[in-house]
């Protein structure tokens, strides 16, 4: 099909086009970055032609609707905002019947039709769906927009191509339509222009805590099954060149007074050679300007060497993730994973623990052919690789995301997984009057891993957040880790599971978790986009910090003397430690213990030199409730990812 040039540069201007990577602006929200390189791209092959703005907040965009209805809506989704975008299309839709509507992102099960049909269904409002390399796509689909003044939806199906999804009288179709400019092979990305140099983010660095993203590459080399990253539109690598990179880089330094984090949106940092030469670049601009306190990356899975030599230049800017996601042979077959070998991962944590950088190791749980004995068996074999002194480990739950292999029929029935949706924490509000709620599809079940299995690793998942991710008894982990004597930290968790539940005031607690835990799940299909589910409109809670919160401030502290008491038995009696040193231990820990319970704001008293603490600052000018809510409320706002900088007065220190 040949456009008329002429004819689309002698339509009206503008042709608006609104552009959105809508946010509910919960901890570690980053730049719209997918929505910038739509606006650029479009920008440069249409000059002067279309209207385009950018949108991350869904209020200002439902404003912007109703007083200014755009020619043509897109939409970039994700797991984290696919119910938002459906609430927004219907909206758009309300106020103006022709705008034309678009999504495009990676969470999309192209080639299932049964799930195509349900998307299609549940998302009635929405015209088109790009899948695939979006800049080009969707400046092709604009150009066939401009064809016409009227019947733009015809003549883009007329002109659909492989990669845009829509509906017609016999159900979704693919574009077939062959165009080259879409297949052909772009080792370079540079074709599309940075929405950074060119201006089009300003407005988000007023933002308070938005934080910039930059892509150096592009494309994922593995193909793990439970993740889009890796898809066959994804597997090849391609990238921006580093002129480039570095030049973001020092736009966004000279103008982040907002925030102090940067992101990194490649799936593998440290994969090329030439990443070397970000990081090195990314120091220079640390010395210079102080900016970025924390980098946000997803490290190389099997480029060891490399990741060593950035995270010595990084230093403290980020902590060196090496996610295992599971230790077991036949489960990384199974979700065809590629974790580097024992003795090598072994070695790096090794060098990393000489050099006093930090590293962080990532579970996911259940995994298809996972144990409740493989699983405890691959954290006490983790131990045994890593310091758990300098080490911090995350649990994951397995979520199911449209477009990747373990989401589809066929893995769901060869593994047993059984699902339940789960609000995502954080993410639900009204805007502008239309409200809308996030859910994921968590596995909790499988044919090897039952739901007891699930509540097991569930308070696993709390007490590692407890010891390791946050590490907030380091004075205790350190005292039990020297002398281990070939038993592991899970021997320590076990045994508190265990005299938690027996504890007649820590019972309480532990039920309340588990109850809460196991209630948090809706099983009747995928709930309504606006949040109105069979659970109601109760708000999901990130249990861990919230029953952490608890143990340490409920009942005015009546827990955590309990948990204390609880430590130290096992420890003089199951491990052999000497009561004095547990006391020590415990006195270190409460030394550098923010107890809120006993903070005085009116007379000042208890706050010695706190005042100027973040947290505490942020507790202090906050409309407070019951401090558990205080402090959870103020968790994203002020800590968001770092427990350990509200509940501490200073971070735990390194061994």
């Amino acid at each position: 099909m040949a456009y008329n040039m002429q004819k689309i540069i002698k339509t009206p201007p503008p042709f608006t086009i609104y552009l959105a990577d809508l946010r509910y602006f919960v901890g570690g929200t980053c730049f719209p970055l997918a929505a910038g390189y739509l606006a650029a791209y479009i920008g440069k092959v249409l000059p002067q032609i279309c209207d385009v703005r950018i949108f991350i907040d869904p209020e200002k965009l439902m404003r912007a609707i109703r007083e200014a209805p755009p020619d043509m809506l897109g939409l970039t989704n994700y797991s984290w905002n696919r119910n938002i975008n459906t609430q927004v299309t219907a909206f758009a839709k309300s106020i103006n019947p022709q705008t034309v509507t678009v999504m495009g992102g990676p969470c999309f099960a192209r080639d299932d039709k049964d799930w195509l049909r349900g998307f299609f269904l549940r998302n009635e409002n929405l015209d088109f769906y790009i899948a695939g390399a979006g800049e080009f796509a969707f400046a092709e689909m604009v150009k066939l927009v401009l064809e016409r003044e009227s019947g733009r939806q015809e003549v883009i199906r007329e002109g659909a191509f492989p990669g845009l999804f829509f509906r017609d009288d016999s159900g979704i179709r693919e574009g077939q339509r062959q165009v080259p400019s879409l297949t052909e092979r772009r080792k370079s990305l540079d074709e599309i222009p940075s929405p950074y140099l060119l201006g089009l983010f300003d407005e988000f660095f007023d933002y308070e805590n938005l934080g910039p993203m930059i892509e150096t590459v592009r494309g994922c080399p593995y193909a793990c099954t439970f993740c889009c990253w890796g898809s066959r539109l994804l597997s090849k690598v391609s990238m921006f060149s580093l002129d480039r990179v570095k030049a973001e880089l020092d736009y966004v330094a000279k103008r982040s007074v907002n925030c102090s984090r940067l992101f990194f949106g490649d799936a593998n940092f440290g994969i090329i050679e030439r990443d070397i030469d970000v990081a090195e670049h990314l120091m220079t601009i640390r010395e210079r300007s102080g900016w970025p306190n924390d980098v946000y990356l997803y490290f190389a899975k099997n480029s060891g060497e490399r990741v060593i030599k950035i995270s010595s230049l990084l230093k403290d800017m980020t902590s060196v993730t090496m996610s295992r996601q599971s230790m077991n042979d036949e489960v990384l077959t199974n979700t065809k994973r590629a974790n580097l070998d024992d003795k090598s991962y072994a070695r790096i944590q090794t060098v990393l623990g000489e050099n006093n950088i930090e590293s962080m190791v990532e579970f996911i749980y259940p995994l298809p052919g996972e144990t409740r004995k493989s699983f405890v068996d691959g954290l006490e074999l983790l131990f045994e690789q890593v310091d758990p002194l300098n080490t911090e480990i995350r649990f994951y739950p397995t979520e199911m995301l449209p477009g990747s292999e373990m989401a589809t029929e066929i893995d769901r029935k060869k593994f047993g997984l059984k699902t339940g949706w789960r609000r995502l924490s954080g993410h639900s509000g009204t805007f502008d009057g239309v409200s809308a709620c996030e859910y994921q599809e968590i596995v909790v079940a499988t044919n090897d891993f039952s739901f007891s299995d699930q509540l097991y690793v569930r308070k696993l998942h709390f007490l590692l957040g407890l010891f390791f991710t946050y590490r907030l008894y380091a004075p205790i982990m350190k005292i039990y880790v020297e002398a281990l004597e070939g038993r592991g930290p899970v021997f320590l968790l076990n045994c508190i599971i265990d005299r938690m539940s027996k504890d007649p005031v820590l019972n309480t607690l532990i039920a309340s978790f588990e109850t809460d835990t196991t209630a948090e799940f809706v099983y009747e299909g995928e709930p309504a986009a606006d949040g109105k589910d069979a659970a109601g409109d109760k708000k999901q809670r990130r249990h861990n910090i919230y029953y952490i919160l608890t143990l340490f401030f409920g009942e005015g502290g009546v827990y955590r003397a309990a948990f204390e008491k609880v430590l130290k038995d096992i420890l003089v009696e199951e491990v052999g430690i000497g009561g004095n040193e547990v006391d020590l231990a415990l006195m270190a820990f409460n030394a550098n213990f923010i107890d809120y319970n006993t903070l005085n704001l009116e007379t000042g008293e208890g706050l010695a030199d706190l005042s100027q603490h973040p947290a505490v600052s942020a507790f202090m000018s906050a409309e407070r409730t019951e401090v558990i809510d205080t402090l959870y409320r103020l968790y994203s706002e002020v800590t968001g990812g770092y427990l350990e900088r509200m509940i501490l007065r200073e971070r735990t220190a390194h061994a």
